[in-house]
C-alpha cells in the first residue's frame, strides 16, 4: 500500500467522484482494481460483472459506507437495511408498492401536478430545478398522506437540500467529524432530523386513532405478515426513505428532462399527442405504457441516473470470471458509464429515445442498463417513480413551451444523486 498514492485517489474522488471513476475506467478498463489505504476497491462495469455483484450473487455483497451513513437520517428501511430485518421489510412492503396500488395513486398524483403547473408563476425567469423540488414534494407528500402542502415546506425543503449535501460531504472526507460532537453542522443536521420524525410520527398516531386514507400510509399501517404489522419507528422509517429518495430522484429526474427536451425540442410533438391522448381519457395504465413518454424517460434515466454509483462491500471472497474480490473489499458499479458505454450502446452519450421504444429496447443487452439498480435490492419505488415522471412530464408539456435563459456548457453535481448545476434557469410560456 502506498500511503501518498491513496491520500491522493482519495481526494481526487472528493473534489470530482464522477469524473474520477471514469478517469479510472479509462485507465485501467471496464475491470478497477486498486488498493485505496488498507482496503481493496473494485469499479465495475461490464454487464456480466454487474449482474453477478447486484443480482446473481448479491448474498455476498452489503451495502457500502455511503449507504450505512444514510441511516443517520432516513432510518433502517428498504434502501439501508440488512439481513433478516431487510428481508421481512420487503416482504410487508413490496405488495404496498406493485403497479396496482401505484397506479390508484396517479389521480392524485396528476392533480397535485395539474393544479402545480396552472400555479407556476412564469412571468419572469424560472429555476427549474427549484420548481421541480416544489412539485415531487407536494407529489410524494400527497401520496404518502393525503396531504399537498405543510405550512414550513419551504423550510423542509432547505432540510432536504443541507441533509443530502451533508451526507455527501461526509461520505467524501477522509475523517469525517463523528455525528456525536456538537458542530454547528451537526446541530443543524439533528434538528432537522427531528423536525421529520416528529411530523411523521405525529402523522401515523393521527392516522392510527382516526379517519383510515387512501394512501401509501395507510397501506403501510395496514401490511401485515402472519398476522403482524410494521411498528411505528418501521413505519416512520419506510416514509422518511420514500420522502427522501423518492423526492430527490424524480427531482433530479425531471430537471435533466426540462434541460435535454429544451434541446431536442422535435420530440415535442409526439410526446404532446401521448399527452393530448391523456388528457382526454385520464387513462393512467396506458400513460404509464406510453411508448414516446416511455422511451424519454427511459433514456434521461440512461444519460442521467439519479444514483450514478451504486456501492458494495465483500462479505466474503467470491470469483467471476478470472476475478477475484477479497473479503471486505469495496465495490463499485455505476448506472453512469454502464449506460454510456460504446460497446453497449450506440452513440451512447446522445439523447436517443427511439432506442426504448417497443421494438428497439428488445435489443438492449442485461447488465448495460439499471438506473434503479437489479436484483433482490432494486429500488422497490421503480414503478412509482416511472409514473409520476410521466405525469409530470404529461402536464409540462402539455402546458407550456420552455428555453434556456441562456444556454451554457452542461455541469453537475454527483453526490449522492446526480444533479444538474447550471442551464436551469428557464423561460416558460404557456400554450
Amino acid at each position: 500500500m502506498n500511503i501518498k498514492s491513496s491520500i491522493q485517489m482519495a481526494r481526487a474522488y472528493r473534489r470530482d467522484p464522477l469524473g474520477y471513476v471514469g478517469h479510472l475506467l479509462k485507465t485501467h478498463g471496464p475491470r478497477v482494481v486498486v488498493d485505496i489505504f488498507w482496503k481493496r476497491l473494485i469499479v465495475l462495469t461490464n454487464p456480466s460483472d454487474v449482474l453477478h455483484v447486484l443480482k446473481e450473487n448479491n448474498s455476498s455483497y452489503t451495502k457500502g459506507r455511503t449507504t450505512k451513513k444514510l441511516i443517520k437520517f432516513m432510518g433502517k428501511g428498504l434502501i439501508t437495511n440488512e439481513g433478516d430485518d431487510w428481508r421481512r421489510q420487503h416482504r410487508l412492503i413490496r405488495p404496498v408498492m406493485n403497479l396496482k396500488n401505484v397506479l390508484e395513486t396517479g389521480p392524485k398524483m396528476h392533480q397535485t401536478t395539474l393544479e402545480f403547473v396552472t400555479n407556476l408563476n412564469i412571468t419572469h425567469d424560472v429555476n427549474s430545478f427549484f420548481e421541480m423540488n416544489r412539485l415531487t414534494w407536494r407529489i410524494v407528500l400527497n401520496t404518502l398522506f393525503t396531504q399537498e402542502a405543510i405550512p414550513e415546506m419551504d423550510e423542509w425543503l432547505s432540510d432536504i437540500l443541507y441533509l443530502m449535501e451533508s451526507i455527501t460531504k461526509k461520505t467524501r472526507t477522509l475523517v469525517p467529524v463523528p455525528f456525536w460532537i456538537p458542530t454547528p453542522d451537526n446541530v443543524r443536521f439533528k434538528k432537522a432530523i427531528k423536525r421529520f420524525d416528529d411530523y411523521v410520527y405525529k402523522i401515523i398516531a393521527e392516522r392510527r386513532a382516526g379517519e383510515r386514507k387512501k394512501d401509501l400510509l395507510q397501506l403501510l399501517i395496514d401490511a401485515q405478515e402472519e398476522g403482524k404489522g410494521m411498528s411505528d419507528h418501521q413505519i416512520k422509517d419506510e416514509i422518511m426513505t420514500f420522502l427522501m429518495a423518492g423526492h430527490e430522484t424524480i427531482t433530479n429526474t425531471m430537471s435533466w428532462t426540462l434541460i435535454t427536451l429544451a434541446q431536442n425540442k422535435k420530440y415535442l410533438a409526439d410526446l404532446r399527442t401521448e399527452s393530448a391522448q391523456f388528457f382526454k381519457n385520464q387513462n393512467f395504465e396506458e400513460l404509464n405504457q406510453s411508448p414516446w413518454m416511455t422511451a424519454t424517460v427511459d433514456e434521461m434515466m440512461r444519460l442521467w441516473p439519479p444514483v450514478w454509483v451504486f456501492m458494495r462491500q465483500a462479505e466474503v471472497e467470491d470469483k467471476m470470471d478470472g476475478l477475484t474480490i477479497p473479503k471486505n473489499a469495496n465495490v463499485i458499479v455505476s448506472p453512469f458509464y454502464s449506460q454510456r458505454s460504446p460497446d453497449f450502446w450506440e452513440n451512447p452519450n446522445e439523447f436517443y429515445p427511439e432506442r426504448f421504444l417497443p421494438d428497439a429496447r428488445k435489443k438492449i443487452v442485461a447488465g448495460s442498463y439499471y438506473p434503479f439498480g437489479l436484483g433482490p435490492r432494486a429500488c422497490i419505488g421503480a414503478y412509482f417513480a416511472g409514473l409520476e415522471a410521466k405525469i409530470i412530464l404529461a402536464n409540462f408539456v402539455h402546458h407550456f413551451d420552455w428555453d434556456f435563459i441562456k444556454l451554457e456548457t452542461q455541469t453537475h453535481e454527483a453526490g449522492i444523486t446526480l444533479r444538474p448545476t447550471n442551464n436551469i434557469m428557464m423561460k416558460f410560456w404557456r400554450r
